[in-house]
């Protein structure tokens, strides 16, 4: 088997040979209707992909409902698809209304108190799933091998002003310019090291920064 047609047998999520099915890096769900362009595709385990369609659903809901006022693409989106979503799954809709916060204190890293703003409390579970997607989607995308799976991704939400200076400067990747934007840096010193910053819609309310951390002891984090 030549080199090429090994590398799109495997599965970006788990590495294994086999994968039978195309990843779109974001997913297709997070676009209105006629708006999709320049997705990044990759190949997949279907069963693999099964494991986030919840993940999917929820982050676009909460994104695209954040940014609606500042993003006509994220409103027209959270007015279509994602008012759907909720009205089609009652346990989805409690679970976004009870995770609503009037107010969400922000505190610096030397402990300094910054105010607080209206917010959301963001179900571990779901980033955790969405965030490893996305982030091992991208790995593959750029790397063209597999993130392996014993590697961490550590995350924080909304970190626009906290991550580090030197991820802030790298270069836009702009997949779309109202949907999806993103920076990316790899460590000199080891293969799977690595930071991003994934942006969503209104960058001000849908920000993730992340690091793949194979030690344990990352020095990309903030």
């Amino acid at each position: 088997m030549c080199p090429n047609k090994q590398l799109k047998n495997l599965c970006y999520f788990c590495g294994l040979e086999g994968a039978d099915t195309i990843e779109d890096i974001p997913p297709r769900s997070f676009f209105p209707d006629g708006q999709r362009q320049g997705l990044i595709r990759i190949p997949a385990h279907a069963s693999c992909n099964g494991n986030w369609t919840k993940a999917i659903e929820y982050f676009r809901n909460v994104f695209s409902g954040l940014s609606g006022k500042n993003n006509f693409t994220a409103s027209v989106l959270f007015d279509t698809k994602g008012k759907r979503s909720l009205q089609n799954s009652p346990k989805l809709r409690s679970k976004l209304v009870s995770e609503l916060r009037p107010r969400i204190d922000f505190i610096s890293a030397g402990g300094v108190y910054l105010g607080s703003k209206p917010g959301v409390y963001i179900d571990p579970d779901h980033k955790e799933n969405f965030v490893n997607h996305m982030v091992r989607g991208l790995y593959f995308h750029h790397k063209k091998v597999p993130l392996p799976a014993n590697v961490k991704i550590k995350t924080h939400l909304q970190p626009r002003t906290s991550a580090p200076l030197i991820i802030q400067s790298m270069p836009i990747v702009e997949i779309h310019p109202k949907v999806f934007k993103y920076r990316y840096l790899f460590a000199n010193d080891h293969i799977h090291a690595s930071a991003w910053l994934l942006g969503f819609y209104d960058v001000e309310a849908g920000t993730i920064f992340a690091i793949t951390d194979p030690s344990g002891e990352s020095q990309l984090g903030t």
